[in-house]
């Protein structure tokens, strides 16, 4: 009757991969997030911002009107795209002169090479799992 139940939440960390040599090839870092903060977003020449926005990101404006639309509360901010910190990306899009388009920072996994990276295991007859590391690339023409 006078039990008490404690909940005790500890974040995790994940651990580095790394290659035979020691050298990372992913590990947790900074990530940026590309997004628009509604309240603040301009909306005199919209069309030709989300146009630029979208060249930018290499996404399409379909994609970023959808988002916009998704949202229903002006005070949240929409995510656009993740992206590592250094990437010239983001000075481009700063160089649009709109007080809504905000780039947000947060923990994430980083992989090195910039490319998307994945895991695929694979199940060989004799049973051990093989772990593959996968890296690539994806480009617009």
């Amino acid at each position: 009757k006078d039990d008490k139940v404690r909940v005790n939440t500890s974040l995790s960390k994940r651990g580095s991969i790394l290659d035979k040599d020691g050298n990372p090839l992913a590990q947790d870092g900074v990530i940026k997030t590309i997004g628009i903060y509604p309240a603040k977003f301009n909306l005199s020449n919209v069309d030709a911002k989300v146009t630029e926005i979208a060249n930018i990101l290499d996404i399409s404006e379909e994609n970023i009107k959808s988002k916009l639309d998704q949202n229903t509360d002006p005070e949240h901010f929409v995510p656009l795209v993740d992206i590592l910190p250094d990437d010239s990306k983001i000075a481009k899009v700063l160089s649009i002169d709109d007080e809504g388009i905000l780039i947000k920072q947060k923990s994430g996994r980083v992989y090195t090479g910039g490319g998307v990276s994945y895991t695929q295991l694979t199940l060989p007859t004799n049973r051990i799992v093989n772990i593959s590391l996968v890296s690539v690339s994806i480009k617009k023409n």
